[in-house]
Order: structure tokens, then C-alpha cells, then sequence
């Protein structure tokens, strides 16, 4: 099974990778490196720079994949309530072009990494799936509107999705495997210890 992550040179990108390769998938990744690190990329995955929002390089990243894994966002909440058209652009736009351009290719599987932002404040605890979605943030908006995306996708196209909804991804790789930079706060305390 050939799968393709978006953002695979990410935090959580660059984790599903490792794991996606130690278990013998085919395994391609489209990053555009705004937010990743090459360096984290697992070698025996197919590495491809460039943007989903760019319909040609997807298309070529796209070829003879089952299942694309979509993790590829702007990701700040604080920076989406100051700059929502980077947020639209990216999220939104990006993640629209990369619906159609899998239908076109005849791909109806995708895992969409999503946020608890979409919750809100929260009315009951402990949060579940039946919560209502009442994001307090443009970023939180943003993976509610690529849900409800899905679901119409799914109606009208066949297409097959699940949704991660992530609070706080953290951990560290203690395989030794990644190189990921020290951004990450798992890394500087581990780095620290």
C-alpha cells in the first residue's frame, strides 16, 4: 500500500512517517518545509518538497497512492486570529485543492489530522466526539470547516475520511530515530534530562 502524508516533515508528521515505515508501507512525503524539517523524514520514504495548494507537484506526489494521511496546516491559534487569510489559504484552500485533486486521481481514503480546538470551551468533561463544535479561534474554524468538507465528501463523492482530533501532541521518539529540531517542547526537556 502506497500511503502519502502531507506535512510529514512535521512533529507528528515526521512520528506517523517513522511508524508508517517500520510497519513496510510505501510511503511519499509532501511537505513544503514552512514548518518541517527534512532532517526528520525517515530515508525510506520518497520525499517531496512543495505545497498542496499547488495542483501539479500534488498531482505528481498523488501517483499510484491508496491513502493519503493530511497533516499539512498552520497551526497556531493566536497567529490565525491575527492573519486568518494565511490561515484560509493554507487550511481551507489548500486542503480543498488536495480533496479534489485525490478525486481526480480516483483516491477516496484519507485520514485528516484535525484539532480539539474545534470544541470550544468546554461544556462537559470529559470531552467526547458528541461535544459541540463552537471553535473560540480562526484556526479552530478552520478544521471544523475542512470536517464538514469531509462530510459532504463523503455524501456526494464516496469519499472515506476519519478525523484526529489532537489536544496536545507531545512525546519523543526513544528509538533515537528522528532528528527533530529542538522547537518542540518534548525535545528541549528531553534534551535538558
Amino acid at each position: 500500500m502506497k500511503i502519502l502524508v502531507t506535512g510529514g516533515a512535521g512533529y507528528i508528521g515526521s512520528h506517523v512517517v517513522l511508524k508508517l515505515c517500520d510497519l513496510g508501507y510505501e510511503v511519499r512525503v509532501l511537505d513544503n518545509l514552512s514548518l518541517g524539517d527534512k532532517r526528520s523524514v525517515d530515508s525510506r520514504a520518497k520525499f517531496v518538497e512543495g505545497s498542496i495548494s499547488d495542483k501539479n507537484i500534488l498531482s505528481q506526489a498523488l501517483d499510484c497512492v491508496n491513502v493519503v494521511i493530511h497533516l499539512a496546516a498552520f497551526k497556531s491559534a493566536s497567529e490565525s486570529m491575527i492573519n486568518p487569510e494565511k490561515y484560509s489559504k493554507n487550511n481551507i484552500l489548500g486542503t480543498q485543492i488536495l480533496l479534489d485533486t485525490m478525486i481526480e486521481h480516483e483516491i477516496k481514503n484519507i485520514i485528516f489530522s484535525s484539532t480539539a480546538a474545534v470544541y470550544g470551551n468546554p461544556q462537559y468533561l470529559p470531552i467526547d466526539e458528541n461535544h459541540p463544535k463552537e471553535p473560540l479561534n480562526y484556526y479552530g474554524f478552520t478544521k471544523l470547516h475542512i470536517e464538514k468538507t469531509l462530510e459532504w465528501y463523503k455524501d456526494l463523492l464516496g469519499l472515506n475520511y476519519v478525523v484526529l482530533r489532537y489536544f496536545n501532541a507531545a512525546g519523543y521518539d526513544l528509538s533515537g530515530k528522528l532528528n527533530i529540531p529542538e522547537k518542540n517542547t518534548a525535545n528541549l526537556i528531553q534534551k535538558i534530562m
